[in-house]
């Protein structure tokens, strides 16, 4: 298998037509914000601040205008989010159960 990954990687109709199995991975708005929140601030040196502008006048309103619309194209759309009742490590076995079976399901 080879494992292609990107925010916009289902945005060209050529690449699209080139993957056997299409993924599209999404994860709820507060939960967005929260984790790149985190890194900028921890790895990029930047203020809460800075942050919060950023994502309002541009990350936000891009996500909405150029990812969100391409989970239209996906084969298979995983839900990653925050549950405070399944941990990360059932999560991460429940959607790679599901990719199995999508691709067991394409080679038949």
């Amino acid at each position: 298998y080879l494992v292609i990954e990107g925010t916009h990687i289902l945005h060209d109709a050529k690449i699209r037509d080139l993957l056997d199995l299409k993924i599209f991975i999404h994860t709820d708005e507060e939960i967005r914000f929260k984790r790149r929140l985190e890194r900028d601030v921890k790895e990029r040196g930047r203020s809460v601040e800075s942050v919060h502008q950023q994502y309002n006048a541009i990350v936000k309103p891009g996500h909405y205008k150029w990812t969100e619309p391409t989970k239209e194209f996906a084969d298979l759309v995983l839900y990653c989010n925050d549950a405070p009742n399944i941990s990360q490590e059932l999560r991460l076995n429940q959607n790679i159960d599901l990719i199995l079976d999508a691709l067991k399901k394409r080679a038949e």
